[in-house]
């Protein structure tokens, strides 16, 4: 699952929580009140009270909202285009990558790499130090 999956799901769990809570505290204030015997027809009008307290449907936020309140996760193939001009800048040969990505990250190839350490391998090619 991606991270903005992640996030929604989230959000999701935490409207459906809040939901939950007002859904029991509206139940508890029903449950106090006396207790008489209502016909059908009292219980499916519109303009029974206990009817309208009844909670509305939370609204969960549109993809756009949810979008603009989550960071944009880096495009990886950006960094690895970014990550392959450095090596070629950097004269740096496919057996030298490979163990600094060993070294690293215990891996032999970026495939294996989530976005946060391939965003790290990219700054560590950008420094000063040797490969």
């Amino acid at each position: 699952m991606s991270e903005l999956d992640d996030t929604m799901s989230e959000q999701i769990r935490l409207l459906s929580e809040q939901y939950k809570l007002r859904l029991k505290e509206r139940m508890k204030d029903s449950v106090e009140q006396p207790k008489t015997r209502k016909s059908p027809s009292d219980i499916f009008n519109s303009s029974n009270p206990a009817r309208r307290n009844l909670p509305s449907t939370p609204q969960l936020p549109n993809q756009s909202e949810l979008l603009s309140v989550v960071p944009a996760a880096p495009d990886r193939n950006l960094i690895n285009a970014e990550i392959e001009s450095l090596l070629k800048r950097k004269n740096i040969s496919v057996e030298q990558a490979q163990n600094a990505l060993f070294e690293l990250f215990k891996v032999r190839s970026r495939q294996h790499l989530n976005d946060k350490q391939l965003a790290e391998f990219l700054e560590y090619l950008k420094s000063p130090a040797k490969v």
